[in-house]
């Protein structure tokens, strides 16, 4: 996760909330759990076990929880299986389309 903290990435923002990144040191969990999203203290845990594909991806799954709660769609939110299929595409269409999101994240 070299690049999240060289970039100083530190949050998420969704709507009008800031999610605070935070990298936990997997060891101190005995559970399967490499990252989760925490709406009441509005934060996005990932796992220092990650390697950066793994955290971006987790991220991005993470940010789509997010992302579905701010729109009010708790049904999708809920179906993790809609939530990994949509933040993988979204990732990929992101990393295949870069020129693309550049110019739609251009302001006058």
């Amino acid at each position: 996760m070299e690049d999240l903290k060289a970039n100083k990435i530190d949050y998420v923002k969704i709507g009008d909330k800031r999610f605070n990144l935070v990298v936990f040191k997997k060891e101190n969990f005995n559970n399967d759990i490499t990252s989760q999203i925490d709406f009441q203290q509005s934060m996005i845990s990932i796992a220092d076990v990650l390697h950066e594909d793994e955290a971006k991806k987790s991220i991005m799954h993470n940010a789509m929880h997010g992302l579905l709660t701010f729109m009010g769609e708790d049904e999708l939110e809920e179906n993790e299986a809609v939530v990994s299929r949509i933040a993988n595409g979204m990732l990929m269409m992101m990393k295949d389309n870069q020129e693309l999101f550049k110019y739609l994240m251009k302001t006058d």
